[in-house]
């Protein structure tokens, strides 16, 4: 996996250019850190590209494909949130997470998907199922990232303190606008992914004798589905309660950052069930 090293690597230096640039504040150091970033990601996509001409069939239901996914659909996120409102120090937030998702993968790259699951990849519904599934996750990250910013800030503002985080951060209206778009995409994302797996649990339905020698596919896919279920019904409850009630920036914040850890709990649960 010579080319997704090579990501992880471009993405490693993007988030120490990162940090040395919000010290200096250099517009050469701004746009070699972009370069880096969108260098990572290229390869990051041709990684992919290779592993599944390797495989002969697109994306897996494994850690490693899983992982990959969503270090690319966070650093494409990171890339247009970056060209659409201009603050780079998103990525302080942002890399740190893809970066982590990058050695995950790596560590994981030896794992094998789980056999009882190759066949079934051959669904169109799983194709488009966990690639809705990595987006949505990818913006609530964003989500979760300005949250923390947002609080960031709104410290530095009752401290009156005016230094380097006040100029660098997005202002506290400008956070609550990328809060709200990406808990809004990414809930749109994640919705269809869901259908798109409801569309695959009655194609199983359809085709049950395609699944008698494979009695744990099932129910595997059903505990992943159940989990992906928990955090679908707490972010629509988040947005609900912002749309019928006029959240708060601050609450809106508050509450990202809990979908976060109904994020982490959902991921954590299908690693634990993904190779079973």
């Amino acid at each position: 996996m010579l080319y997704f090293d090579l990501a992880v690597i471009f993405y490693i230096l993007s988030f120490l250019l990162l940090i040395v640039n919000f010290h200096f504040n250099k517009m050469m150091l701004q746009a070699l850190q972009t370069v880096f970033t969108g260098v990572a990601a290229l390869a990051n996509i041709v990684a992919l590209m290779l592993h599944w001409q390797d495989m002969r069939q697109l994306h897996s239901y494994s850690i490693f494909d899983l992982m990959v996914f969503v270090a690319l659909a966070l650093a494409i996120v990171y890339l247009l949130m970056n060209l659409k409102y201009k603050r780079p120090y998103l990525g302080l937030f942002l890399l740190p997470m893809i970066i982590i998702a990058g050695l995950v993968a790596l560590f994981a790259a030896s794992e094998s998907p789980a056999d009882n699951l190759s066949f079934a990849m051959d669904n169109l519904w799983l194709y488009l199922h966990i690639p809705l599934i990595v987006i949505g996750t990818a913006f609530f990250l964003t989500a979760f990232a300005t949250g923390l910013m947002y609080f960031i800030m709104e410290q530095q503002l009752k401290k009156k303190k005016f230094g380097k985080i006040f100029e660098r951060f997005p202002s506290l209206d400008m956070l609550d606008r990328i809060n709200r778009a990406a808990l809004y995409i990414g809930f749109g994302s994640y919705t269809a992914g869901i259908l798109c797996a409801a569309g695959w649990v009655s194609f199983r339905v359809t085709h049950a004798s395609l699944f008698a020698n494979n009695p744990d596919l099932g129910a595997s896919f059903q505990l992943k589905l159940f989990f992906a279920m928990l955090v679908w019904v707490m972010l629509g409850i988040i947005l609900l309660l912002k749309t019928k009630r006029g959240m708060t920036a601050r609450q809106t914040a508050l509450a990202s950052i809990m979908g976060f850890v109904a994020v982490l709990f959902a991921y954590a649960a299908v690693a634990l069930f993904i190779v079973r």
